[in-house]
């Protein structure tokens, strides 16, 4: 038994010398590392001062740390290998207790997707019968079972614009606040597959293709302490009218607490919105105020209510425990929106309702099949990314910079945001990203994924003069860096290490890090990594 341990352990000894002797030799050539700037526009010294952590691994296994300055370039890499699975951190954005447990949502659904005595899937399955099928593809006309869409409070809900739900959980509560019109035009192509189980029909899967709505509105929530606040934004395009909303509209206040209430199902008990209390804590006008993004701030002290009025984007700075105005400041002009879209149709036997009159919408046949064309208005991507000294408002292709002070919210700067996209068709730059300087250009035919050098989750640091934004690009071993000022663009650039340059070919996968640590006075919205920025003194 001690000859067999004796020999178990040299093997380990030898193992663990093995892979310290190939960490070494593999460091030895992983550095040293150059930042290599693929394009760039503007003028780098704008970032003096600026310092940069890019961090990349090869499968997972092999890190890259690098520190960059990418006023001249500078840098000073690290190399490790490890087996540590890389994972994201927890962030550290600090809220009242109880918010999560009121985490209630306004959710829309006309089917409810696990009752078979639904009359939208009862019609739906009789139609596959007549087909003989078990599964397909259903086109479905609200209008047939419903005047206005059924909204609820769920923990289902979605934040995504314009989606509806199929499927908002066992326990949802009615919304009986709003009453947003079902339009004749409405139809939703969805996909259904009928089983049998135990003698039980039921649904096993439903899903979406194409669809219209001619209302279109997007829900919005925001847990309290001891509540949730939910309000709607409409279309561009939609015309609301105040019956949508017979007891008044804007945002809406429903406590959340411990009681046992009833629902179609029977009785639930646990922190349940309780929907008779609901009211009204901040009225707003239906036709002239769309809603298009609610937040709280960092401290949960202020809502931040943002919306479309008349040519502008107007921010309501709302106190956090009566929600009366605090503060009203115009952010920037409305540039009205036009969008078309086209998308192939299922042939659904002939069930196509091209008899209603003033269609919003065109049916057509082509040689591809069966088209939907659509030419909508609607508002520009509305974000947010809040931070202790400043908050960057994205609204579409414009950044307006806030900071803060005892009077409120100043806007520090606005500018229009550059785009990037890839090279489709220029010479010997197939496949690489760089920038583009017009909206001509990006339609041409030269660029496709087309991408934004600000966007919510990438990292931004202020220096009270100008505000650097970074974030890892479409390829994930790119990293984007823009600077940004009351001048607008000052510094842009594409810029990746040489070592993701020499893996060669084979099955090797480059992925960006999360840091270590995270910053705790950033708001908790970062969906993948992104560099790590800061102004040094």
């Amino acid at each position: 038994m001690k000859a067999r341990i004796v020999t178990v352990s040299l093997l380990l000894l030898l193992a663990v010398g093995g892979i310290l002797s190939l960490n070494s030799q593999l460091a030895a050539t992983a550095l040293p590392v150059a930042m290599e700037v693929q394009d760039s526009v503007g003028d780098r010294s704008a970032a003096s001062g600026l310092a940069v952590d890019y961090r990349v691994a090869l499968n997972n296994n092999l890190r890259w740390y690098t520190r960059y300055a990418p006023a001249n370039g500078n840098n000073n890499a690290a190399f490790s290998m490890t087996d540590r699975r890389n994972g994201r951190p927890t962030r550290y954005v600090s809220y009242p207790s109880g918010f999560y447990e009121n985490d209630w949502k306004l959710a829309g659904s006309f089917i409810t997707s696990d009752n078979m005595q639904d009359p939208v899937l009862r019609d739906a399955q009789q139609k596959m019968e007549r087909r003989g099928l078990t599964s397909g593809e259903i086109r479905i006309y609200p209008a047939d079972y419903y005047d206005s869409y059924p909204i609820f409070l769920s923990k289902y809900g979605t934040d995504d614009a314009g989606v509806l739900l199929y499927d908002c959980g066992d326990t949802i509560f009615p919304f009986p606040k709003l009453q947003i019109p079902v339009s004749e035009e409405d139809f939703y192509e969805l996909y259904f597959s009928f089983d049998t189980y135990d003698g039980q029909q039921y649904l096993s899967s439903s899903g979406w293709n194409n669809h219209y709505r001619k209302n279109r509105f997007s829900p919005y929530a925001i847990p309290c302490e001891t509540g949730v606040l939910v309000t709607v934004g409409f279309a561009a395009d939609t015309e609301p009218e105040p019956d949508w909303a017979p007891d008044g509209f804007g945002l809406w206040y429903i406590p959340v607490r411990n009681q046992e209430a009833a629902i179609d199902r029977g009785t639930v008990s646990g922190k349940l919105p309780v929907v008779d209390e609901c009211r009204l804590v901040y009225p707003l006008d239906i036709q002239r105020q769309k809603v298009v993004l609610l937040r709280r701030s960092l401290d949960a002290e202020r809502i931040l209510l943002i919306t479309a009025e008349e040519n502008a984007y107007v921010l309501h700075v709302l106190d956090g425990k009566d929600y009366h105005l605090l503060q009203r400041l115009e952010l920037d002009t409305i540039k009205e929106l036009k969008y078309s879209d086209t998308s192939v149709l299922s042939d659904m036997d002939g069930d196509l309702r091209r008899d209603i009159p003033d269609m919003s919408y065109q049916i057509v046949d082509t040689d591809g099949g069966t088209q939907l064309q659509t030419e909508y208005s609607d508002y520009c991507d509305v974000t947010m990314q809040q931070n202790a000294s400043f908050t960057a408002v994205i609204l579409g292709h414009r950044l307006v910079l806030l900071t803060a002070s005892d009077e409120g919210f100043q806007i520090a700067f606005s500018c229009d945001i550059m785009q990037y996209g890839e090279v489709q068709n220029e010479t010997n730059r197939e496949g690489v990203l760089c920038f583009y300087y017009s909206d001509d250009e990006a339609e041409n035919g030269d660029y496709y994924r087309v991408m934004s050098t600000v966007q919510e989750a990438y990292t931004m640091a202020y220096n009270g003069s100008v505000l650097a934004v970074a974030g890892y690009g479409y390829n994930d071993a790119d990293m984007l860096l823009s600077i940004y000022g009351a001048d607008g663009l000052a510094y842009a650039e594409l810029v990746t290490a040489s070592v993701t340059r020499q893996s060669g070919s084979g099955g090797f996968v480059w992925q960006p890090l999360w840091q270590d640590t995270v910053p705790d006075d950033v708001e908790g919205h970062f969906f993948s990594p992104q560099p790590f920025l800061k102004w040094m003194e």
